[in-house]
């Protein structure tokens, strides 16, 4: 008799542990995971201010820089008070962010004009996520362009651009930025001494 009781009190054990693995999972999924390529490709790591207010006022695209946590260069490392034109803040989802001044991680590199973009996560092949779209289409005697705007624009401007006769070229892109909390400045500080 007392097998029996053995085997139900370590199966009740054990469900007792699972269900302690699962509260924990609960309550870890809030946990942001920063993405190493990403900020393996960028140039600049920088904690900025980005005002999120009411439709019109969160649509200005631009970040006021309050840190650089690293740089690659000089001229990164001047960022700091300074303001930037992030055209591709206005296609993030805002649904989530506080009103206010926000503070975010963001990972950036150089274009080619000298101006900075955020950097997108290296695409996986087989990957069907994209957050933004570059759609390029070209006609007889014209061209037309869109560049990091909302994928599902991208997805409507393709189709419109297709119906009308160019040929379009989709390119997705996932773009990603981070809140600055404590977990994700210490996950930073991590690839920064990793650099060294």
């Amino acid at each position: 008799m007392t097998f029996p009781k053995a085997r139900l009190v370590v199966s009740a054990l054990l469900f007792l542990a699972w269900l302690g693995f699962l509260l924990y999972m609960f309550f870890e999924t809030g946990t942001i995971i920063l993405s190493r390529p990403q900020f393996l490709l960028a140039q600049v790591y920088v904690v900025a201010h980005v005002h999120v207010g009411g439709r019109a006022e969160a649509s200005n695209g631009r970040a006021t820089i309050v840190e650089v946590l690293w740089s690659s260069d000089d001229a990164g490392r001047k960022l700091a008070d300074q303001t930037i034109e992030l055209p591709e803040l206005l296609a993030f989802d805002r649904k989530n962010w506080h009103q206010g001044e926000v503070k975010f991680i963001l990972p950036l590199q150089k274009t080619g004009a000298g101006a900075y973009e955020i950097v997108p996560i290296p695409r996986d092949p087989g990957s069907p996520f994209a957050t933004h779209g570059s759609v390029e289409a070209e006609g007889l005697f014209s061209h037309r362009s869109a560049r990091r705007v909302t994928f599902a624009t991208a997805l409507d401007l393709e189709i419109q651009w297709k119906d009308a006769g160019y040929q379009v070229t989709l390119t997705r892109e996932e773009l990603r930025i981070y809140p600055a909390t404590r977990a994700t400045r210490s996950q930073v500080q991590a690839m920064i001494q990793a650099k060294k």
